[in-house]
């Protein structure tokens, strides 16, 4: 008779998971970051001592004269002198008209708001926005003089930072006198004046205090771009025109230096009676644009007394006639040349008399400004090699910043000269920086970048540890420069599944010891069961017979790999009973299972029996059927007297592995 046992592997998906085997391998990566050391510098906000400063354009005026001011502020690199800081200046009322103050310099209205007090002659200027770096701003305010002859008027000026902190101001002109004019203007048959009329000034504002080639010079505002002039022919009356003559006029206007045009509209042209200030009619005279000069010069020809008689007109032969004329320019910094012409000439084109009367014409002087940003740079040091093609530019702009008055920050304009540096190579390199604002002004400083040799840094140690905080392999070490960057990843482990990852599983080598932890979570494993196991070939017995095992293929092996002091059980279970091969009868037998104390279980198909308890004492295998055929434990086969026949009977096993004691 033969006895044969199939044994089949069952796992508890509860406590038992499947692991893929597998290797990883630490990596080590020789990239690092750069080593920056950053120089900190303080940006300075104040109005310091004597930034500001006053100078007029004279201290001796003739009534009439322009008087200009001109106010100076300077700036430093690394000082900010901030919005809301007040400039006021205290002019005279009796010594200037305050009616002719003149506040469209543009570079007043960029950076100022402007409040005149005429009662007062109190003119507050406030900044409106921050003076960074070397900044030097002209700006220019004018008036005309109206004083009394042979009296001094004090002009006085102070400022305040925003905090309203008082700074200290340079006055270079802090009084002018207003004087008599020995050589006054004289009067002739032909005059010429700017503006529109003896009562109406136009866009005049002022005769200017120097000639230009030493022709009298009135200036203009700006706000129009016209220059107006006004003739008088005959003034007084005191020429009388021949019988059959008349006058013939011409009036040019052309730049005299600098690149300006012009422009005469005949219908700005208007002629009056100078006596009684009544227009003349148009019909008394013609208007013509000089053919070869349309935009430089125009004639204008009064017809004769007998003329103006038989259209219905009646004129005067000693009439004193006043011309108005204006021309459009295109350049505020040019002068412009103007010219009267009066000729007498008869009906018949015979020229009795000439005359002329020249003035110059510019525009009101603006202010002007010199602003340069401001460009904060820092030495920097790098290990050899940290900088390449790719990213040396960005690194060496890195807290690099520049802010400009009128730009604001322009930082992303900032450019950078390396062409010296090599950074294969120790040392010190000079870079320089550079940035140009929207004026054409361009701020340049030089640092130092310092290139290192790397040292040693101290090891990474990298750990794989189990429940217990024991190793579950060796550890490793991974070493390199200071700065490197290092890289760590976790390994498979047969019966370990990964707990948790380190934070510090990448990072920067340094000059302290590190250690990376990859903690593990230890499994219970159910090795292996045999595949087979035979009880061996016996001769039919008239008497209750209990065999043992003789042979098998594969052992019960389980492995723990949790805590030390975690238990486990064993459990059997029959699925299929013995059945004979040949006759399929049930052979009626009991399956036991005795332990290494003699303890005796039945393993029946009803349920699962425990077989065997255990405590994990070390994380070995352990092999529960070892001493099976030698020692006469584990399975016994006990066949009943009468019952088996010739025949080979076969069953089938379960094992079960559970995690822990059952309480039953």
């Amino acid at each position: 008779m033969t006895n044969t046992v199939v044994a089949e592997k069952i796992v508890d998906t509860a406590s038992t998971e499947v692991i893929p085997i597998g290797e990883n391998v630490l990596k080590k990566n020789n990239s690092v970051n750069s080593k920056l050391v950053a120089s900190n510098k303080n940006t300075i906000l104040s109005l310091p001592d004597n930034a500001i400063s006053y100078t007029a354009n004279a201290t001796e005026y003739y009534l009439g004269d322009l008087y200009k001011g001109s106010i100076k502020i300077s700036n430093s690199d690394g000082n900010v002198i901030e919005k809301g800081t007040t400039i006021s200046i205290m002019l005279p009322v009796d010594g200037i008209d305050m009616t002719s103050i003149f506040l469209n310099d543009p570079q007043l209205q960029e950076f100022f708001t402007a409040s005149l007090n005429k009662e007062s002659g109190v003119l507050e200027l406030t900044l409106k926005k921050q003076i960074v770096g070397n900044s030097t701003i002209d700006i220019k305010i004018s008036g005309k003089i109206t004083g009394i002859v042979d009296q001094s008027y004090d002009v006085s000026i102070n400022a305040t930072d925003f905090n309203g902190q008082e700074s200290e101001v340079i006055n270079n002109t802090p009084s002018f006198i207003v004087k008599e004019n020995l050589n006054p203007p004289s009067y002739g048959f032909l005059n010429a004046f700017w503006g529109l009329g003896p009562n109406e000034v136009g866009n005049f504002f002022a005769k200017s205090d120097e000639d230009i080639e030493g022709l009298p010079t009135g200036i203009f505002y700006k706000n129009s771009f016209l220059v107006q002039n006004f003739t008088q022919i005959n003034y007084g009356g005191n020429y009388k025109l021949p019988p059959n003559a008349h006058y013939k006029f011409a009036w040019s206007i052309e730049p005299f230096s600098g690149t300006g045009t012009t422009n005469i509209d005949t219908n700005d042209i208007r002629v009056f009676n100078d006596v009684t200030n009544i227009e003349i009619p148009k019909e008394w005279y013609t208007i013509t644009l000089d053919p070869n000069e349309s935009t430089k010069k125009v004639w204008i020809e009064f017809k004769s007394e007998e003329e103006i008689e038989k259209m219905g007109g009646e004129v005067d032969s000693q009439i004193s006639y006043r011309i108005q004329l204006q021309a459009g320019v295109t350049d505020e910094l040019t002068t412009y040349h103007s010219t009267a012409y009066n000729y007498i000439v008869t009906s018949s084109g015979v020229l009795i008399d000439e005359t002329k009367f020249e003035l110059n014409n510019i525009f009101s002087e603006d202010g002007n400004s010199e602003l340069y940003p401001t460009l904060t740079v820092e030495d920097k040091t790098f290990y050899v090699n940290d900088l390449n093609d790719g990213n040396i530019n960005t690194k060496l702009l890195e807290n690099i910043s520049a802010v400009d008055t009128i730009d604001g920050n322009i930082t992303n304009q900032v450019i950078v000269d390396y062409s010296k540096l090599d950074p294969k190579i120790s040392g010190d390199y000079e870079v320089t920086y550079s940035v140009k604002n929207s004026s054409g002004n361009t701020t340049i400083k030089k640092s130092i970048v310092h290139i290192i040799d790397r040292e040693n840094a101290a090891p990474v140690t990298v750990k794989y540890i189990d429940d217990d905080g024991k190793d579950i392999i060796p550890q490793e070490q991974i070493s390199g420069k200071i700065g490197d960057s290092y890289s760590t990843d976790s390994k498979i482990f047969d019966g370990y599944i990964l707990n948790k990852t380190p934070d510090n599983a990448q990072g920067i080598l340094k000059n302290e010891p590190q250690t990376v932890v990859y903690e593990y979570k230890g499994q219970l494993v159910f090795i292996s069961a045999p595949s087979q196991i035979n009880f061996g070939d016996h001769i039919l017995s008239a008497k209750t017979e209990n065999y043992f095992i003789e042979s098998k293929v594969g052992d019960l092996v389980v492995e723990d790999f949790r805590s030390i002091g975690s238990t486990w059980t064993m459990s059997a279970q029959l699925m299929k009973d013995f059945v004979g091969k040949e006759s399929n009868k049930a052979l009626g037998s009991t399956l036991n299972f005795i332990d290494k104390d003699g303890n005796k279980e039945i393993i029946s198909t009803k349920d699962k029996t425990q077989i065997i308890s255990h405590s994990t004492d070390s994380h070995d295998e352990v092999n529960l059927s070892s001493e099976w055929i030698d020692n006469k434990v584990g399975l016994e086969l006990e066949v009943p007297a009468g019952k088996a026949l010739v025949d080979e009977y076969q069953a089938v096993i379960d094992w079960t592995l559970e995690n822990g004691v059952p309480n039953s």
